[in-house]
């Protein structure tokens, strides 16, 4: 990681305002501020309307990130992830600014890079896959020129004739559309719903025939011919027509649930097993096992795919930022290694709400309330940056208690999908006791199978795959809060799940989580050290 910062007064800007996940990092001449717009908007993925060579959303966007103080005259340099700008002319004529200042456009997938390199540190290897790049690029992997020492492209696959991070976003445009706020959109955004679509990969069962074929196929050909629905009906298997309304095997009603069939579930089933087999296999041709890099990238989402990369490549390291929502920091390292200034990564979404670590006391009224089997909703100090809810904006509940997601469900709070797994939290020092595949997951980016003590204790969770998603946890406050757990249950495993109503983003301002907690009404709230109960 770049140390602490330094006295310089150079004051520079990244943007990613354009194509969905619009986020800004700025530095003061003291230290970075990030935040993604979403949790400022309320709407998720919310990206800003642009054309080509026109940034017109400049008002919009100033007056969104007024609060950070971003000193606009006086901007030494700024950088884009996306879009069309190009030349500092035209940066210069749209911002409205008197004093010239540099502009820079990054290559896409070099600033999901240069993201992880940030937090983790200068990284020659890198992989990233995703939908589209720069260059119409899905798969880039990054190397070392032996002679020179300089970064350069090992390999970059084109998306003929779709990509990974493509097909992903059409099937879940097929089969889990969401409703229209939910989809955003708004200025005529494409928003897909492709995490939701990739935990589907845990149920159903593998058609060997077409399982086989798939497997025949090269890594640059696999993606179409997935998706190819006359060549899997040859293998006896349909996707299209009305599903009956009857009770399966899958518990759930056949035809109530955005119209998926078994035969969809197995087929989603089987092409995820050969598109994870391919992924690993094209890695090991470039890669050694035992090599250190970095994984980013929206198809990094998908745990279930991380867990088995981390097997086959344990020194690989994943940034909670995968997807486009780290982009901007990706620009600001850029830029700050260019102007050669040290700054430390921001931690947390910048906010105006003032926060400070909770009191033992209010930890230990939040242990108790879970320990009797209240749902708590829970705001705490910053919210961290990535789509994971790490403790600071999160939902609680035992993970012991028989199912949790049921519950939810059931009392309204999150209305997820029934395929959809819910998360824990557990000290890392338990990791081994409950896990068989126990890799530090500080940013809930892996899945394990249980040990027979983590069937009993995580009994509430445990997926239909006989796994868990999990994050493992070592410091501040939430470690306390799990130690205490620990101590009341003789388990440090709790259930936590983002701090969000259906189609919203996680909640960023105090205002957002009381407005949750009026909708969903969890049975208590922990806003730093109040408390509001249900009523």
């Amino acid at each position: 990681m770049v140390g602490a910062t330094n006295l310089m007064t150079k004051k520079l800007l990244s943007l990613h305002p354009y194509i969905h996940d619009a986020n800004v990092t700025y530095y003061d001449g003291k230290k970075c501020h990030y935040v993604k717009i979403e949790r400022l908007k309320q709407v998720k993925k919310f990206r800003y309307t642009v054309d080509v060579l026109d940034a017109s959303f400049i008002d919009e966007l100033k007056a969104d990130i007024k609060y950070l103080n971003v000193d606009w005259d006086n901007l030494d340099e700024i950088v884009l992830t996306s879009g069309g700008v190009e030349n500092h002319e035209v940066v210069e004529e749209v911002m409205q600014v008197e004093k010239p200042f540099k502009a820079t456009r990054i290559d896409h997938h070099y600033a999901h890079k240069l993201s992880a390199d940030w937090l983790f540190g200068e990284h020659d290897r890198a992989l990233v896959i995703d939908g589209c790049g720069d260059n119409g690029n899905h798969t880039s992997m990054y190397d070392t020129i032996p002679e020179g020492g300089n970064v350069k492209f090992v390999d970059d696959r084109d998306p003929y004739p779709m990509s990974i991070g493509w097909w992903y976003a059409k099937m879940s445009d097929k089969f889990c559309p969401g409703s229209e706020d939910e989809r955003n959109w708004r200025n005529g955004a494409f928003v897909d719903n492709a995490g939701k679509l990739m935990g589907l990969a845990s149920y159903g069962k593998k058609i060997k025939g077409y399982y086989e074929w798939l497997q025949s196929l090269p890594y640059e050909d696999f993606c179409i011919e997935a998706f190819n629905f006359e060549k899997l009906r040859k293998f006896g298997y349909e996707t299209y027509g009305k599903p009956p309304v009857r009770k399966t095997a899958y518990g759930y009603v056949e035809g109530t649930v955005m119209g998926i069939t078994p035969h969809h579930i197995d087929w989603l089933h089987t092409a995820q097993e050969v598109l994870f087999e391919k992924i690993v296999q094209y890695v090991k041709e470039t890669f050694r096992d035992t090599d250190e890099f970095t994984y980013t990238g929206g198809v990094a989402h998908n745990v279930n795919l991380n867990a088995i990369m981390q097997q086959e490549f344990p020194n690989m390291k994943i940034p909670p930022y995968v997807g486009d929502e780290g982009l901007s920091l990706g620009g600001m390292y850029y830029l700050l290694k260019k102007h050669g200034i040290k700054a430390d990564i921001p931690t947390y979404q910048a906010t105006t709400d003032e926060f400070h670590q909770p009191r033992f006391v209010t930890i230990g009224k939040i242990a108790e309330a879970i320990h009797k089997g209240c749902v708590v909703a829970n705001h705490q100090m910053g919210a961290e940056i990535g789509p994971r809810a790490l403790g600071n904006r999160s939902i609680f509940y035992r993970a012991d208690l028989i199912n949790a997601p049921r519950l939810f469900n059931t009392r309204g709070i999150k209305k997820r999908e029934w395929w959809r797994p819910y998360g824990i939290s557990l000290l890392l020092e338990d990791a081994n006791k409950f896990l068989t595949t126990p890799v530090p997951s500080p940013y809930m980016l892996h899945t394990s199978k249980l040990t027979e003590e983590g069937k009993k204790a995580l009994s509430g969770v445990v997926h239909v795959d006989g796994t868990v998603r999990y994050q493992t946890v070592e410091k501040d406050w939430y470690a306390l809060l799990l130690k205490e757990m620990q101590r009341l249950t003789g388990s440090s495993a709790i259930v936590n799940t983002s701090l969000n109503s259906f189609g919203k983003p996680l909640s960023h301002t105090i205002e957002d989580t009381k407005e949750f907690a009026e909708m969903a009404k969890p049975d208590l709230t922990f806003i730093g050290d109040d408390i509001y109960a249900q009523v």
